[in-house]
């Protein structure tokens, strides 16, 4: 492997937020909690014992994943632990429980990656959505914090109706161009629309998202157009998804040919309830792939065809994995449209120019 494997671990599935577009939703949540919902919170004990194990798969990035991953009343100390191991550990928040000691904790234990969701612009617009306006003083002050001290994060963003729209497209460049001008934020990662109205398996709640997150095909078309267009134009901010990861989500959406398909189970996995498997996603937890018995990793190779989703945490890291392991399909797909070529050659250079994302 030259790529490290990923593992994806929800750490918690509660939430403190009210966004429309997720399962995790509090109140939603809640709702599903009196109907016999078994919230779950990872044992941070029982996990630093696996660390090991997980690293001896060929996983060396964790992303930390919730719910919101700081409710947990020990996420600095798991951080610290990971990283001690020799992981890569990434997570995400929506920021209403930042402040410095927990800036200092995150930075202490030497965090890679940090994404703070935001909905929509103004900043104060994005706050009602959460149901956090009470909090606008002390999450600003959390952003300046985090700029402060110099942890690598960047602003993560739902395609979703949330958004300011014109002309039938969300307002991506109004956003860019806001959170860049009034909070410094020049790094935007983009979640692709989750909506699955005929979902049976709800492990992974934010398939409940509802209107805010659903689009007709010829809409998605049309946002994921849009998306290449501005990340083509190289302006001041960044869009961190790569070219050739938005792309294959157009290819997909016109029933082209899937050159890359999805790697869950393959080289992105999922860490079970029971913290003793890994599971292909979060969508097939049922599934296991591997027991951490300490023999080889078995790759469960049956969604690379997979389509059930548009999971970012899959799908864009999905292109990097199928670069290596199937140059060839890649190759057929440069001959049957040039662009691609220039698309990955713009994707490494990227990564180069800002040092894989870290510290710009």
């Amino acid at each position: 492997m030259l790529l490290g494997r990923q593992l994806n671990i929800k750490v918690l599935d509660l939430c403190n937020a009210t966004c429309s577009f997720c399962g995790y939703n509090k109140d939603r949540l809640a709702a599903r909690i009196r109907a016999g919902y078994i919230a779950s919170k990872v044992n941070v004990d029982d996990l630093k014992e696996k660390l090991p194990a997980i690293r001896a798969k060929g996983i060396t990035i964790l992303h930390l994943t919730g719910g919101e991953p700081t409710l947990h009343p020990r996420f600095a100390e798991l951080v610290r632990a990971a990283k001690d191991a020799g992981f890569q550990v990434r997570t995400g928040t929506n920021g209403s429980l930042i402040d410095e000691d927990l800036v200092l904790s995150m930075k202490d234990a030497g965090i890679d990656y940090l994404w703070y969701s935001l909905d929509t612009f103004p900043f104060e617009n994005h706050l009602k959505h959460r149901g956090f306006s009470s909090l606008e003083t002390k999450m600003f002050k959390g952003i300046t914090l985090l700029h402060k001290h110099k942890i690598n994060f960047f602003g993560q963003t739902v395609l979703s109706r949330i958004l300011p729209f014109e002309n039938g497209l969300p307002d991506i460049q109004g956003h860019l161009d806001y959170y860049r001008k009034e909070m410094g934020i020049k790094r935007f990662v983009f979640s692709y629309p989750m909506y699955r109205p005929d979902t049976s398996d709800m492990t992974h709640l934010a398939t409940l998202g509802g209107s805010a997150v659903e689009f007709t095909k010829e809409e998605l078309v049309k946002m994921f157009s849009l998306l290449l267009e501005i990340k083509k134009e190289k302006g001041e901010s960044l869009i961190v998804n790569p070219n050739l990861s938005i792309r294959q989500q157009l290819l997909e959406l016109k029933g082209e040919m899937d050159w890359a398909g999805c790697h869950a189970g393959r080289d992105i996995f999922f860490l079970g309830a029971d913290q003793k498997t890994l599971r292909p996603c979060y969508h097939f937890s049922e599934r296991i792939v591997d027991n951490l018995d300490g023999k080889p990793l078995k790759p469960d190779l049956g969604y690379m065809k997979c389509t059930d989703c548009r999971d970012q945490c899959f799908r864009d890291p999905s292109i990097a994995y199928a670069a290596i392991s199937r140059p060839w399909n890649f190759m057929k797909q440069a001959i049957k449209n040039p662009p691609v070529l220039g698309m990955a050659a713009q994707d490494i250079m990227d990564l180069v120019a800002n040092n894989g994302y870290r510290n710009i």
